[in-house]
């Protein structure tokens, strides 16, 4: 019998509803999951006797990372730790220049050009769209059919050439793509847009991405407990 995937989740900077947010972690299958406030993720990443898991799940915002958290980070990615990056933490770590260039996407408040691409000031709204299935054949989204989901829609940010699509949109308040997967050495990386609020955190289609996209992040992690 295989073991449930060891996940640590790192909340804080930003508000969000804790009842239908703790629905949601629940609905989760096969995974062992810890959740820290900000700062106390980032600190504890920065000490070397803190065992690391299989998956960090930033769901945090506007924080920082010390070098030496920036460092054990990157380097337990490219060893085969998963990230898994959801909605506002694309706004974080600002002092790290490598960030948006580890997760695939960078959100500016301001008008800035970002790797030779002119975007911002980034927006966000509520929306109601349909999410249209881009990859059939990832283990993440294998088997989905498009869905409709009332959410927050970012756009106007950067978004990397090199990754790989996997949900999309068409409505035109948001970018186009939706969710991604990209890679640092053995680690994989996946960004979702979508999980502001009750609508998302509740919705089936959503619920299944977020527990596949932690499970297949963490596959090639040498993290045990």
């Amino acid at each position: 019998m295989n073991r449930p995937t060891l996940v640590k989740l790192f909340t804080g900077g930003h508000p969000f509803d804790q009842t239908s947010f703790q629905g949601f972690l629940d609905s989760l299958s096969d995974i062992d999951l810890s959740i820290m406030e900000q700062p106390h993720g980032s600190e504890s990443l920065a000490d070397e006797h803190q065992p690391l898991p299989q998956v960090l799940w930033f769901y945090d915002f506007a924080q920082q990372f010390s070098t030496k958290s920036q460092q054990r980070l990157k380097s337990a990615i490219s060893q085969g730790m998963g990230l898994v990056v959801m909605h506002h933490a694309i706004y974080n770590h600002l002092e790290w220049t490598d960030y948006p260039h580890l997760i695939g996407g960078y959100y500016s408040m301001s008008r800035c050009e970002f790797n030779g691409v002119e975007i911002g000031p980034s927006t966000s709204v509520m929306a109601d769209m349909q999410v249209q299935i881009l990859d059939r054949k990832h283990p993440i989204t294998a088997g989905l059919t498009n869905f409709d989901l009332h959410d927050e829609c970012y756009h106007q940010y950067y978004v990397s050439a090199d990754i790989h699509p996997l949900l999309g949109t068409s409505h035109p308040m948001s970018h186009p793509f939706l969710a991604w997967t990209r890679s640092l050495g053995l680690g994989r990386i996946v960004y979702l847009q979508s999980g502001h609020g009750p609508s998302a955190f509740e919705n089936q289609s959503f619920r299944i991405i977020v527990n596949r996209a932690l499970l297949w992040a963490g596959e090639s992690s040498p993290n045990r407990g």
